[in-house]
């Protein structure tokens, strides 16, 4: 069981993968996510930083998929995205495995 510090930490963590304010966490907030950063660091889009970026967070995206959809829809509710962080962050094994 989280804390309500630490809950709160990773609902405000999904609200930030939840780029396109959808409530749930999908392709579309990949597009949103990268588009964002590119403009913040004014990155051609396309361009080498972008693309390097685009690759890079699209595995760290797909794990995140992977280890936390529970019905395996292709989407992470919010609850998904809770119950996966709660046995992540339960001890330092499991934060490593995950």
């Amino acid at each position: 069981m989280l804390s309500e510090f630490r809950l709160k930490k990773v609902k405000k963590v999904f609200n930030f993968y939840d780029a396109n304010g959808n409530g749930s966490l999908d392709l579309g907030d990949i597009d949103e996510i990268c588009n964002h950063f590119a403009k913040q660091f004014g990155w051609n889009k396309g361009g080498e930083k972008d693309s390097h970026f685009r690759t890079t967070f699209s595995l760290h995206w797909n794990k995140l998929i992977r280890n936390a959809d529970g019905n395996n829809d292709g989407i992470v509710s919010e609850e998904e995205f809770v119950s996966h962080y709660t046995q992540a962050l339960q001890d330092d094994v499991s934060y490593y495995q995950f």
